[in-house]
Formats: C-alpha cells, structure tokens, sequence
C-alpha cells in the first residue's frame, strides 16, 4: 500500500511484477505508469486528477464504486462526467486483452483518464 497526503507524484511501476496494488492519496495530482500483467488495484483520493498509463496489451475494468464529481475517461473517450458517477467501465480491448487491470475508484474530485 502507498499512502501520501499531499503533492504531485509520478509512479513508473512498468518494471514491478504487480499482482495488487492500493494508493491512497488526500490531494495532488497523480501519474501512474502500470507494467503488463493482471493486476488488481485499489485507488482512493479526495482531490486532483489521476492519469493511468497502461501498455497497449493491458484492458481495464473501472468500477467507480464513489466518485463525487468529475470526468472519466478511458482511451480518449468520455465514459462518464458529473456529479455522483457510479458504475463498471471497461476499455475497448478489455475482453480480448491478455492481460487485465481491475480497477477500484473512491475518488471525491478531479478527473481519471486511462491511456
């Protein structure tokens, strides 16, 4: 588990062999580079936006379970924008990708992009 409170952080964990990963993050922006492989992640933060950055043979499932207010978006598309998003989204290649990350959203504000 990675806990921060406040700032910035950029995480390449391309070269980590991953099967779990939790963040927790109070405030600040967020850039996280996953490695190929399934994974199963747990993310929560209550302000600032997240950018998750996946190889081209990685899907996602995003299960928002709590996300107050902003703009989800995976490969370049909106999936779901506003106040109270809840719900599973799923990447384009998601059934057919070899390999796959099961995404868990807390989130209170700022935006989620998947590339």
């Amino acid at each position: 588990m990675l806990e921060r409170t406040s700032g910035d952080a950029s995480l390449d964990l391309r070269t980590l062999k991953l099967t779990t990963l939790n963040i927790v993050q109070n405030m600040g922006d967020l850039d996280v580079m996953l490695p190929a492989g399934n994974l199963s992640f747990t993310l929560r933060q209550t302000s600032g936006n997240i950018s998750i950055r996946l190889p081209a043979n990685v899907g996602i499932s995003v299960e928002a379970r709590r996300y107050a207010s902003g703009t989800l978006m995976i490969g370049g598309k909106t999936v779901a924008e506003g106040l109270s998003v809840q719900g599973t989204y799923q990447s384009a290649n998601y059934d057919s990708a070899p390999y796959k990350v099961r995404l868990t959203v807390d989130k209170s504000m700022g935006d989620l992009t998947v590339k």
